[in-house]
């Protein structure tokens, strides 16, 4: 066995299907299973959900409590490194059917600011598309 198998194999049971928000499945890049969530009208449009589920992938991707995050500090500054900010970048196009620029979480670099911003985004989705962009 080769030491990138080895590598692949030790991470890969590190990593349970579960490790998702309350024990949700999640994909390999910690995006949660199923298909795109929110559009115009829906709580997902930038309400709660959309905010609420931003703390937890970003308390989960640094081994923090919802509560202990931080909305108005820079992620970077609270330890989310590019690796973890990719995954996040991925779970965010995969959850919410949209196409975002891979620097998205430095862009907005707060859970504020990117709430902010996928708010509007979300927003501007035809009310028939199911919250994904046509």
């Amino acid at each position: 066995m080769s030491a990138t198998t080895t590598a692949r194999s030790t991470a890969a049971a590190a990593s349970p299907a579960t490790g998702g928000p309350a024990g949700r499945p999640v994909g390999l890049a910690g995006e949660p299973a199923g298909g795109p969530v929110g559009g115009p009208g829906s709580e997902a449009a930038g309400g709660a959900d959309v905010r609420g589920w931003l703390c937890e992938q970003v308390a989960g991707r640094l081994g923090l409590g919802v509560e202990e995050v931080p909305c108005d500090r820079p992620l970077a500054g609270l330890g989310l490194d590019s690796v973890a900010a990719l995954q996040l970048y991925v779970a965010l196009e995969a959850r919410y059917g949209l196409a975002l620029d891979p620097a998205v979480c430095w862009d907005y670099p707060t859970v504020d600011l990117l709430h902010g911003h996928l708010a509007e985004l979300l927003a501007e989705l035809p009310a028939d598309s199911g919250g994904v962009p046509a």
